[in-house]
């Protein structure tokens, strides 16, 4: 649509994306809305398996949801205290999770960054006023997203350089630096250097 906006007037209304994903695969966000919900529905997944699965001393492996971005696989194995966690970003071979009520983190997130969507979106229409129907602002397009704990607004179109749009992921996410942290709490040999 942001492309789109140049030749279609009506299209020319400011527009703000909020991240809500389990996958946590939008740029511009360091958490997406519904990412904490379903985090910890691998966890809990996992802390119901793991008595069963020490008992009898065998594998246990736990499929997630994600798609190409291993965020949860990540990030509930080292919260699950899993000895690996197979994704995409290393190459392997092995990841459901059901629809569930939201966490209480994502529900208040998801209030607090729709306050602040709709504020960014009455201000740009505010900016638009007395310019006739078409709207001109160097932003009309941008992504709400979180990154080191404040909410920023970023133009979509900074945002396209940043994404692998062949496998729906961020070129760079910062979990990724966390890897290590599974080996070490494994008790694998590994040393973790940021």
């Amino acid at each position: 649509m942001a492309e789109a906006q140049g030749r279609h007037r009506e299209l020319c209304i400011p527009l703000c994306v909020v991240p809500a994903t389990i996958n946590n695969n939008v740029p511009g966000t360091e958490i997406s809305l519904g990412t904490d919900t379903g985090l910890t529905a691998v966890v809990q997944t996992c802390d119901r398996i793991k008595q069963s699965a020490s008992g009898t001393k065998r594998r246990v492996f736990i499929k997630t949801m994600g798609g190409y971005c291993g965020y949860l696989a990540n990030m509930g194995g080292i919260a699950a205290g899993a000895d690996a966690a197979y994704i995409f970003e290393e190459p392997f071979d092995i990841e459901d999770l059901q629809g569930r009520a939201p966490s209480p983190f994502d529900r208040n997130l998801g209030t607090k960054i729709s306050a602040r969507a709709m504020e960014w979106i009455t201000a740009k229409l505010k900016e638009a006023q007395g310019r006739g129907k078409t709207l001109t602002t160097d932003d009309p397009v941008c992504v709400l997203g979180i990154s080191k704990r404040n909410v920023i607004f970023q133009p979509v179109a900074e945002l396209k350089n940043q994404m692998d749009f062949e496998h729906r992921i961020p070129k760079e996410r910062w979990w990724l630096k966390l890897r290590p942290l599974m080996k070490i709490l494994a008790k694998y040999k590994a040393s973790y250097n940021v």
